[in-house]
């Protein structure tokens, strides 16, 4: 009868060891598996910000060339009044100096 229950005890020990072993695995699994997917994780936020920013840049690029092409557009319309303004400013300059010649 000891017997019986030395060896049931000892039984009971070696199955406890063997599920604290198997817990101990799965945990691991579990751990390696977390990690995994955290990293993946981490990899496609990156890839998504990534993307955005090349959006935002390719954004902000478009807009930029807009604006610069707008104020090309002004500054050579304000070009062309000042040469107009000069052109008329010349020949009025011509006429009064004609006209203290010939007076």
């Amino acid at each position: 009868m000891v017997r019986e229950s030395i060896d049931t005890i000892r039984q009971t020990e070696k199955s406890a060891d063997q599920v604290e072993k198997s817990a101990a695995t799965e945990k691991e699994q579990i751990l390696q598996k977390a990690k995994e997917e955290a990293d993946q994780i981490r990899k496609d936020a990156k890839i998504q910000t990534q993307k955005a920013e090349q959006t935002l840049l390719q954004s902000v690029k478009t807009e930029s060339d807009q604006f610069l092409a707008q104020e090309k557009e002004n500054a050579l319309h304000k070009a062309a009044l000042l040469h107009k303004s000069a052109q008329s400013r010349k020949e009025a300059a011509k006429q009064a100096v004609l006209s203290v010649i010939f007076e």
